[in-house]
């Protein structure tokens, strides 16, 4: 063999080597949820698709978010953590397998203790597919793959005003490919063995080292011929570059990530010991953090965590080898973002002006202000002379009834301003603009409580009464399409989509 045609091999092989390490050591994120203990029609199948999908992907790599029998409470949790997972140039993969329901064009895949018995308790009561294109494309992600085996009988339909089959076709971002069990407006069955007939073939596929294109393909020609023509699978959408599950152009699968990195470099071992310490409640956790990462990336927050009242002393950045910047950006976030100290806020924006949280950290700044007050005004000579009669009613205290008519809620020390709330919730559930419009409605300063304001709200329930163990909206947004809440169950603090909608409780500042 001559030195050129040695070359060119070579070539060949490194060029494959390259391309398997890249995509061994991409970011890849899975959300994978399975629905069969329906209240109304179960389902045998989807739990095995999830658990035996769950499963593959994880030797294939991913960082998987597995949900079964996801109930209407965990949906708004369940999606918070995926897109938390989620950095600017990952791979996302999204599984479902369960019910689909098609409402004038829109698909939503209901929750098993969905009560579901007219089209309007749809929404409140299923994820959207559009909340999760959302998710996908708020998330930078470089290439999305959607499978939904959600296309079986809808068994709500009798309630219906247009009882459609199957899915429709979804409108999605860039990068996305598609893959429905069936074609939009058909149906598929659950299967008779252990998976869907769908998912059973996609499985198979999962370990390929084709390109997903091909891969589709494949389960489509199996599908339709296990079936007989019943069932054909259908697929949209386009991605550029190149993906294969088992890394392309090798004939087994990739080794996972942590057996080919080399050794941990100091910011892998940084983050990790930060990861270990960010939730104590122990002031030498911090104190040992400082001591060995005087200048560390998590330095400032550290400090915060040590001296809460005092402001935040920005450091230059420790010197190490940035393993990964997004995952260390996320992880800053992760440590802030529940936070009443607005130090730990402006520690964020000092690290990361333009960084992937910044309208949230700006929103989180304004929201942690003072509660508003009136500005106190000179009195005039006339005003001076006046003296107050000594049978003036008292100024209003907290569990008063304010000027307003309705609770105090919180009173500064002198009784003349503070923060009172209505004694009953919105009559019905609102999503976040047209809560705003509802509050606001009232006039006379009535709004949507801030975080800290809904906080206290929270912690003063019994007192204010009226409450129910639900989500509440505060005037909280990201200025794009998610705002936050505090859930009245357990006090937990979180961002949701604008669109779906919460319980409501207006508040005035006097």
């Amino acid at each position: 063999m001559s030195a050129f045609k040695r070359q060119i091999i070579i070539f060949i092989l490194l060029c494959f080597i390259s391309i398997a390490y890249s995509q061994a050591n991409e970011s890849r994120i899975a959300l994978v949820i399975g629905n069969s203990d329906y209240t109304r029609a179960p389902l045998k199948n989807p739990i095995n698709d999830a658990r035996d999908i769950s499963a593959k992907l994880r030797d294939l790599g991913f960082d998987v978010v597995e949900r079964n029998n996801i109930k209407i409470k965990q949906i708004g949790s369940t999606l918070s953590e995926f897109r938390g997972k989620l950095s600017p140039g990952s791979v996302a993969l999204v599984f479902y397998a369960g019910h689909g329901i098609q409402i004038d064009g829109e698909n939503y895949l209901p929750a098993v203790d969905a009560d579901i018995s007219a089209e309007e308790d749809v929404q409140n009561q299923s994820i959207s597919v559009k909340q999760i294109m959302t998710v996908l494309d708020i998330s930078k992600t470089r290439l999305n793959l959607v499978f939904l085996d959600a296309c079986r009988n809808n068994p709500y339909s009798r309630g219906f005003r247009s009882a459609e089959g199957g899915l429709a076709k979804v409108t999605a971002p860039s990068g996305t490919l598609i893959s429905y069990a069936t074609r939009p407006g058909s149906v598929a069955a659950d299967g008779d063995g252990r998976n869907g007939l769908y998912t059973s073939k996609l499985l198979k596929q999962l370990g390929s080292s084709q390109q997903i294109e091909l891969s589709l393909k494949a389960v489509v020609s199996e599908v339709k011929a296990a079936s007989k023509g019943k069932q054909e699978p259908w697929m949209e959408g386009s991605i550029e570059g190149e993906f294969c599950f088992a890394g392309c152009g090798l004939n087994s699968v990739p080794v996972r990530e942590e057996a080919v990195s080399p050794a941990l470099d100091p910011a892998t071992i940084e983050l990790s010991f930060w990861d270990s310490i960010k939730d104590s409640n122990n002031p030498k956790d911090f104190r040992a953090y400082l001591e060995q990462y005087p200048k560390g990336k998590f330095a400032s927050i550290a400090r915060n965590r040590l001296e809460p009242s005092a402001p935040a002393a920005v450091s230059p950045e420790h010197p190490v080898a940035d393993t990964n910047p997004a995952s260390i950006e996320l992880s800053f976030w992760d440590s802030v973002k529940n936070s009443d100290n607005p130090e730990d806020f402006r520690a964020y924006l000092n690290k990361y002006p333009k960084g992937q949280f910044k309208a949230i950290a700006h929103n989180r700044l304004k929201q942690l202000a003072p509660v508003a007050v009136r500005p106190e005004l000179t009195p005039t000579p006339a005003e001076q002379s006046v003296k107050i009669a000594p049978s003036a009613p008292s100024a209003p205290s907290v569990g008063s009834t304010g000027p307003g008519g309705s609770v105090v809620v919180f009173a500064d020390s002198s009784g003349l301003h503070g923060l009172e709330a209505k004694a009953a919730d919105e009559a019905n559930k609102l999503d976040w603009s047209a809560a705003i419009a509802a509050v606001g409605a009232y006039g006379m300063g009535w709004r949507l409580p801030t975080m800290n304001e809904l906080n206290l709200l929270y912690q003063q329930k019994t007192l204010v009464g009226g409450f129910t163990t639900d989500y509440y909206w505060s005037s909280q947004d990201d200025g794009n399409s998610v705002a936050w809440y505090v859930y009245f169950t357990n006090g937990e603090q979180n961002f949701n989509f604008k669109n779906i909608p919460f319980r409501v409780r207006a508040v005035r500042s006097f």
